[in-house]
C-alpha cells in the first residue's frame, strides 16, 4: 500500500499525530502529518501514530491490540 492510500483510508485526524521518541514513548506533534511523514514511517525511518478520533468525535476504522495469544482468541471471538 503506498502512502497516499495509508493516508486516504486511515488518517482520521491529520492536524496532530504521535512521534515515537529514541527513547520509546510516543509525543504529540501539533502540525499536520504528511505524505512524507509516512513514507518515512513504512520505510522505517521513525514510528508514527495517528488518532483514530477527529475533532468532531467521529473514527472510520478501529483494531483491537493483543500481546498473548489467548487474548488473540478471546478477540477473535468478537
Amino acid at each position: 500500500m503506498k502512502a497516499e492510500e495509508i493516508t486516504n483510508k486511515f488518517v482520521n485526524r491529520s492536524s496532530v499525530f504521535a512521534l515515537q521518541t529514541k527513547t520509546g514513548i510516543y509525543v504529540p506533534v501539533k502540525r499536520e502529518i504528511t505524505l512524507k511523514d509516512i513514507e518515512q514511517h513504512l520505510a522505517g525511518e521513525k514510528t508514527v501514530g495517528i488518532y483514530q478520533v477527529n475533532e468532531a468525535n467521529r473514527v472510520k476504522w478501529g483494531v483491537i491490540d493483543t500481546d498473548k495469544s489467548e487474548q488473540a482468541a478471546q478477540a477473535a471471538k468478537l
